[in-house]
């Protein structure tokens, strides 16, 4: 099962050539990664434990541009004992498929925050995080 999430598209995002920056990437990934959170996790205390970004890693394919339609789509990568990997594509809609743009993944540590170190993945995430689990 993969979790989807529309990407909006700002002036600010774009360079001088019309092009979204690659840098903006970041962000669009970091949108879906939060509102999957917020709507799968809704009584995560992020001041307690919670999941922390290790790693960013992105193939950029094609460009998108201002006024392209963007969605983001995530799985489960990867689960290990203390962390776990989402991926994401980027997409831009098309009348005959979906265009991929660019794919990535992060890598997120389960982190406990009183005691400042990484922890075991909680049998509750786990749980979750199982069903959205695929492989790249």
């Amino acid at each position: 099962m993969r979790y989807r999430k529309s990407i909006q598209t700002r002036f600010r995002d774009t360079d001088m050539l019309g092009h979204v920056n690659n840098a903006v990437y970041l962000s669009y990934i970091e949108i879906a990664r939060l509102e999957f959170i917020k709507e799968q996790l809704p009584h995560l205390d992020w001041s307690k434990q919670a999941f922390i970004l290790a790693r960013v890693e992105i193939d950029f394919r094609l460009p998108a541009l201002l006024n392209d339609v963007l969605f983001a789509e995530m799985w489960v990568s990867r689960l290990g004992a203390k962390s776990f990997d989402f991926s994401y594509q980027i997409f831009k809609e098309h009348p005959d498929a979906p265009v991929l743009l660019a794919s990535a993944t992060t890598v997120m540590v389960t982190f406990d925050y009183a005691t400042q170190k990484s922890i075991p993945l909680l049998p509750e995430w786990r749980e979750l995080l199982e069903k959205y689990q695929e492989e790249a």
